[in-house]
């Protein structure tokens, strides 16, 4: 799963500067995503498609989420069903789910950022530039430091996590 690094620009030129030297890097120009108000020009940077808009990863977030609470829920009213049935191998097995649902959720809540593009609403009301940098997990750190130290202007609104062969 790779990370989203969100940062806000006070100006098209100088998100144009960033692209260029995170092409450098070795960033693809498929990998970078440019949001803005409508009134905003942006022609030349890499545009985001509608779900990058929509903020569609926020969507999965909350569906990963309830689904896996659901699922938590249903398993620990089997392991219950089980032993009033007098059961209990049926149970041991529903509970050793309910344990991994567990562990899974706590994984996908202390594991995996979840900023998401509605955290930037104030710079993207001021007309600020918004670019999305899809990056592994590995190269976060050195895009961020990168960034912010040739480009003290940009705000980093933080990162998230995408799936990248979904486009979103």
């Amino acid at each position: 799963m790779w990370r989203r690094i969100y940062f806000s620009f006070p100006s098209v030129e100088q998100a144009r500067r960033v692209v260029a030297e995170l092409e450098t890097a070795g960033v693809k120009r498929e990998r970078i995503h440019t949001v803005a108000r409508p009134d905003v020009e942006i022609s030349g940077l890499p545009a985001a498609n509608d779900a990058q808009r929509r903020d569609l990863v926020w969507f999965w977030d909350r569906a990963f989420w309830y689904g896996n609470l659901t699922y938590f829920a249903v398993a620990l009213s089997a392991a219950v069903l089980a032993l009033y049935l007098g059961s209990p191998g049926w149970a041991s097995v529903a509970a050793v789910a309910a344990v991994a649902l567990v562990i899974l959720g706590q994984r996908f809540v202390v594991k995996l950022p979840h900023i998401h593009l509605s955290e930037l609403r104030i710079p993207f009301a001021h007309g600020e530039v918004i670019l999305l940098v899809d990056v592994p997990r590995s190269r976060v750190h050195e895009i961020e430091q990168a960034v912010s130290r040739h480009h003290p202007e940009a705000g980093l609104g933080g990162v998230g996590w995408t799936i990248v062969s979904a486009g979103i």
